[in-house]
């Protein structure tokens, strides 16, 4: 047995034989990066596609939320981050929901498709990808929101499987990355221009946090370079 280099995210961790990532949620079985806790959730509800935030996509249907737990980031203020660096303690209130079961609860509650959003969808990659096949073949939409840290393999995986995508930027600088534990911000451009080109429908969050007005204007020009048909939404930072 040998340790293994996920190949998910741009954290692209080396993970030992029963070890766990810097995210928490992958392990190396001997033979593989398996999920930890796969067809897991800690919440699904139906929320306004709005809320999660898609402003412009469906505007005023409701979509299936569907949180697990995990993010590859670790960003201060966040809940996603808290609950992350606790999975051990929370992970005895995640819910198994196998593919086919979530879609039917979507369908059951007349939501247009699914939403993966509250931790990342980098953290579940895999379940993610079940899930969007079984949403597909019956007729549902399915996307996420996410930091867009993925590498080019996992980024071509998430581009044929997904109906609609927010990217939320943390601004346009290394430095703004590496304060979430990230490299740099190149990867987060990456994924709005490759989801965006592949016909995904992309929109842009950015936290407005007071002092970083220029990374957010940085951010926005960068994104309109791509193209200026992408909206670009800045949140209000309400830290945790």
């Amino acid at each position: 047995m040998i340790s293994m280099r996920c190949s998910i995210c741009e954290n692209r961790c080396t993970i030992p034989p029963g070890g766990i990532g810097r995210c928490r949620m992958y392990t190396n079985d001997g033979e593989a990066i398996v999920e930890r806790f796969p067809d897991h959730y800690i919440a699904t509800m139906p929320i306004a596609i709005e809320t999660m935030p898609m402003c412009h996509y469906h505007p005023r249907e409701t979509f299936l939320q569907a949180s697990g737990i995990g993010c590859t980031f670790s960003c201060g203020g966040c809940i996603s981050e808290t609950i992350a660096h606790h999975a051990e303690a929370v992970s005895g209130a995640l819910r198994h929901i196998p593919p086919d079961a979530l879609v039917e609860r979507a369908r059951k509650e007349s939501c247009r498709g699914i939403a993966f959003c509250l931790n990342d969808p980098t953290a579940m990659h895999q379940t993610f990808l079940r899930v969007a096949r079984a949403a597909h073949d019956a007729g549902l939409l399915v996307g996420c929101a996410t930091n867009g840290y993925y590498t080019e393999g996992s980024l071509r995986d998430l581009a044929s499987a997904a109906d609609f995508v927010n990217i939320g930027l943390k601004g346009v600088s290394d430095a703004r990355y590496r304060a979430c534990g990230a490299i740099s911000a190149k990867p987060a451009f990456r994924a709005v221009e490759t989801l965006y080109g592949a016909g995904v429908h992309v929109e842009v969050s950015c936290i407005h946090a007071r002092g970083y007005d220029d990374e957010i204007r940085a951010a926005a020009a960068r994104v309109a370079a791509i193209s200026p048909d992408i909206p670009f939404l800045v949140m209000r930072f309400i830290p945790f």
